[in-house]
C-alpha cells in the first residue's frame, strides 16, 4: 500500500518550465538574502550589548583596536 502511494505522489508531482525554475531560484536567493541580513543585524545586536557592558564606545581607540 506504502509503495502504491508513493507511486501516485510521484505522478502528481509538478513539473517546472524555465520561468517556474527562474522564479524559484530568484525566492531561494531573497530568502538567503534576507536570513543573511537578520544575522548580520543580530551579530550587529549583539556586538553593541558587549560593548554596552565592556563600557566601550564605537568610536573609541580602544574599541577600534
Amino acid at each position: 500500500m506504502h509503495r502504491l502511494l508513493q507511486a501516485d505522489a510521484k505522478k502528481k508531482e509538478l513539473r517546472l518550465n524555465s520561468n517556474d525554475e527562474d522564479l524559484v531560484r530568484r525566492i531561494r536567493r531573497d530568502l538567503a538574502d534576507g536570513y543573511d541580513e537578520e544575522l548580520e543585524l543580530e551579530l550587529e545586536d549583539r556586538n553593541l550589548d558587549a560593548m554596552a557592558e565592556s563600557g566601550l564606545e564605537a568610536e573609541s581607540q580602544e574599541y577600534r583596536d
